[in-house]
């Protein structure tokens, strides 16, 4: 490899890691967005008390989009990264939507 080459290659890597690390401090657009949180879903932060009611409010939202379906049935619900398809499972406050992708399951 030439040394030209080799030099613009290695600004190229230069201005990739730059781009990249400066979009990852970057939160704009989505909590700037009106509709980026549906159903009042937030990420984990607040007090115990705000989590606590984020929670309750996704669980009826989950609750909400099982009604009138069986345990099996596909279902979707607004989540935080738009609309979320799963399916209706059994849990200990009846028939909740649950996506594939979801991390913690609630009771």
């Amino acid at each position: 490899m030439k040394r030209g080459e080799f030099i613009f290659i290695f600004i190229l890597l230069l201005i990739s890691a730059a781009v990249m690390l400066a979009g990852c401090g970057s939160r704009q657009g989505r909590a700037s967005r009106p509709d980026a949180f549906r159903g009042g879903f937030q990420r984990n932060d607040g007090t115990d008390e705000q989590m606590q009611h984020r929670f309750e409010e996704r669980q009826q939202v989950m609750l909400a989009a099982c009604e009138g379906k069986s345990e099996g049935d596909l279902c979707s619900f607004g989540g935080l990264n738009g609309n979320m398809n799963g399916s209706c499972r059994v849990g200990a406050v009846g028939l909740l939507c649950e996506s594939e992708r979801q991390g913690r399951r609630i009771p």
